[in-house]
C-alpha cells in the first residue's frame, strides 16, 4: 500500500508540491506503514492510517475527474496536484496525535 501511495504521489506534476508530499512520505515511511488511524471507529488497527490514506487518495482521484467535468467552467480549474497532495497529507498530523502500542491506541 506504501509503494501505491507513493507512485500516486509520483504523479503530482507540480514539482514543488511533489518534493513536499514526498519527503513527508519518505521522512515518516516507517511510522505510515504500522499507524492506526484512530483509536476507535475507523481503521483503529496496525496500518490503518496507510489503508485509510490511500483510500481516501482513491476517491480524490475519481472525484476530481468527476467534478473538473461538471465544474468545467472553473477558472482556473480544479487543481488535481492539490487535491492528491491534501488526499495524502490530510492525516498525517496523527502520527504525532497518536500513540499506539501492541494493546493500547489513545490521544
Amino acid at each position: 500500500m506504501f509503494e501505491d501511495l507513493v507512485g500516486i504521489a509520483r504523479t503530482i506534476e507540480d514539482e514543488s508540491v511533489r518534493e513536499v508530499v514526498l519527503y513527508l512520505l519518505t521522512k515518516n515511511e516507517d511510522k505510515f506503514k504500522v499507524h492506526p488511524a484512530a483509536s476507535r471507529n475507523h481503521h483503529a488497527y496496525r496500518g490503518g492510517l496507510l489503508e485509510h490514506t490511500l483510500s481516501v487518495v482513491r476517491n480524490g482521484l475519481m472525484l476530481i475527474e468527476k467534478y473538473r467535468e461538471y465544474y468545467s467552467e472553473y477558472s482556473p480549474p480544479l487543481n488535481r496536484d492539490l487535491v492528491v497532495a491534501g488526499c495524502i497529507l490530510h492525516d498525517i498530523g496523527k502520527l504525532v496525535e497518536l500513540q499506539s502500542t501492541a494493546d493500547d491506541i489513545s490521544y
